[in-house]
Order: structure tokens, then C-alpha cells, then sequence
């Protein structure tokens, strides 16, 4: 279902883009959020568009536990939530790096587990 979409480049699907595409592979149309030039930072543009800031709006709803699919919600390194992914399943997310483009990782790898700042199941109308 992803494998065509792992590797991509993040100039080709920044986070945010890939959140939408995953989902539409899921057969969920989520709201048409205006995204910002790609050279504008992803954070900004996602805050400007309501993904991050207002995430628990009519939209999504914050679980405890992940769920195939949900958003994920990562806190950078300046400690601001500023980075999504999407469960896939078997403990593993999909995301887009800036150097790496779109790749999987673990929730529970060293490197990501702590900065997990929320899953979110989207509320279908």
C-alpha cells in the first residue's frame, strides 16, 4: 500500500502532503488544508493551516493507543510540535524526512518514542 511511496523526496511530499496522500489510500478525504509554499517551513505551514495548533478541532480526536491509520504528532527538537506521521501498523510510522524523503520507522525506536506527542484518529462526517 506504501511502497511507492517510500522514498519519495520531502521537496515532493513534505509531512503534511503525505498525511493527506495516506489517508486518501485508506479511502478518507480529510479537509482540504491550504498548505504554504514549500519553502516556507512545513511547521509553519501546517500551524497556519489549523493541522497542529487546532488538532483536536472538529476534526480529530486525541486516543491513547495508535490506530490503523492515525495521525501522529512528533515534537522537533526545540521541543514545539512541528512533525507528522501516520500508523501504519506493527509499531511502525510513515513520515517524510527532509534529508531521507518519506521513510518508516518504529514508535517505540530511541529516537522517536519521546518525542510522540499524540496519536489522532480522524472523525469521519
Amino acid at each position: 500500500m506504501f511502497s511507492g511511496l517510500v522514498g519519495t523526496p520531502f521537496e515532493q511530499l513534505n509531512c503534511a502532503q503525505l498525511v493527506i496522500e495516506v489517508y486518501r489510500r485508506y479511502e478518507i478525504d480529510l479537509p482540504q488544508y491550504e498548505f504554504d509554499d514549500i519553502a516556507i517551513s512545513t511547521a509553519m505551514a501546517m500551524q497556519r493551516a489549523g493541522m497542529i495548533d487546532n488538532i483536536t478541532d472538529n476534526d480529530w480526536t486525541h486516543i491513547e493507543e495508535p490506530l490503523i491509520p492515525c495521525l501522529i504528532v512528533l515534537r522537533g527538537h526545540s521541543g514545539y510540535n512541528d512533525h507528522l506521521g501516520v500508523y501504519i501498523g506493527n509499531g511502525r510510522f510513515l513520515h517524510s524526512d527532509r534529508r531521507m524523503g518519506v521513510i518508516t520507522n518504529s514508535i517505540t525506536d530511541s529516537a522517536w518514542r519521546n518525542r510522540i506527542a499524540g496519536y489522532y484518529k480522524f472523525k469521519r462526517n
